[in-house]
């Protein structure tokens, strides 16, 4: 007589991650959590699917779907529940008890050091205006005339702190601390394919480390935000701080760069950009915020505003004045 196997018989045997890994690549969150890098269920941009230990369920972010082992099976190959679940129900399925899974040992966070990230960003192709893939990723950061008119000594400085990988087709960009002087090595950032945000190299963690040049006393001192509006801010010739995020909160840092005569200009990119600059200039004195939008929706950064101009002068007279 064939033994019953019960829908909890079932269940007990079954492991949703040891499943859900024959549909799609896993990506461990947590002790408890494993996230499917591409989402076998529907279409989407950046996976929400996520697949528990604890509950031994599934759910999906993005559609709010979730269910058992079942559910999964049933929804990824398109069939019935009961076609999911009687798949096992034949004398020759043999119940398994579930895997034990070892605690994880914590993995040790190893410090990159400033001399490995400097020789790793070196390694990247030097930028050659003349080389056809180098000359459309630079356009695609600042307009031409740009370039040309920016003095050779900020040049330089540009294309020292600039690379181009050229296996992933996109610039990068050195991300210091403290004086360019002193080259002090804190990220490299790579510009995403989409042109949208720059990825920190892997391991690094500069989201309060400030980048600045700042070499004229009569200039006023910018302070913009990311790797983008740091490499015009070379190109302008200006005196800049940039900070990595406008979550930034290293008030210090960017005091310890100031004098107190200094006259500070914060460039604002949207709202959310306006509401943290402001928070920051409430504790720097002789300063002002600078924005390019005229709604709420709006996002201009400075890059932004430099594309829709035709020469420095211009675009110094409007962030200056």
């Amino acid at each position: 007589m064939s033994k019953v196997i019960t829908l909890q018989d079932l269940k007990a045997s079954l492991d949703i991650i040891e499943t859900a890994s024959l549909y799609c690549e896993l990506k461990k969150v947590n002790d408890t959590t494993y996230k499917a890098v591409i989402n076998p269920l529907r279409e989407e941009k950046t996976s929400s699917l996520h697949f528990y230990t604890n509950t031994q369920k599934f759910f999906d972010f993005g559609s709010n779907e979730s269910g058992d082992i079942f559910d999964f099976i049933a929804r990824v190959e398109n069939i019935s529940l009961s076609d999911a679940i009687n798949r096992f129900k034949d004398e020759a399925y043999m119940p398994r008890p579930r895997p034990i899974r070892e605690k994880p040992q914590p993995v040790q966070n190893v410090e990159v050091s400033r001399e490995q990230l400097q020789k790793e960003f070196d390694n990247f192709e030097t930028i050659n205006p003349a080389d056809a893939e180098h000359k459309e990723e630079l356009l695609s950061i600042n307009p031409y005339w740009l370039y040309d008119e920016a003095h050779k000594d900020d040049i330089q400085l540009f294309l020292s702190c600039t690379r181009y990988d050229r296996r992933n087709k996109t610039l990068v960009a050195g991300w210091y601390e403290n004086s360019l002087l002193n080259f002090e090595m804190v990220t490299y950032k790579r510009r995403r394919l989409n042109g949208g945000k720059w990825i920190n190299r892997k391991g690094t963690h500069p989201n309060q480390t400030a980048f600045n040049r700042i070499y004229a006393d009569d200039k006023p001192v910018y302070i913009v935000e990311g790797a983008r509006d740091a490499l015009t801010s070379i190109l302008l010739g200006l005196n800049f701080i940039a900070i990595p995020t406008t979550s930034f909160k290293n008030i210090e840092a960017i005091q310890s760069l100031l004098k107190p005569h200094d006259r500070v200009i914060l460039i604002c990119e949207d709202l959310q950009g306006y509401k943290a600059m402001s928070n920051l200039s409430q504790n720097i004195p002789n300063s002002r915020l600078v924005t390019f939008v005229s709604s709420p929706s709006e996002k201009i950064d400075l890059s932004d505003y430099v594309n829709k101009n035709n020469s420095i002068k211009g675009v110094l007279d409007a962030i200056s004045a």
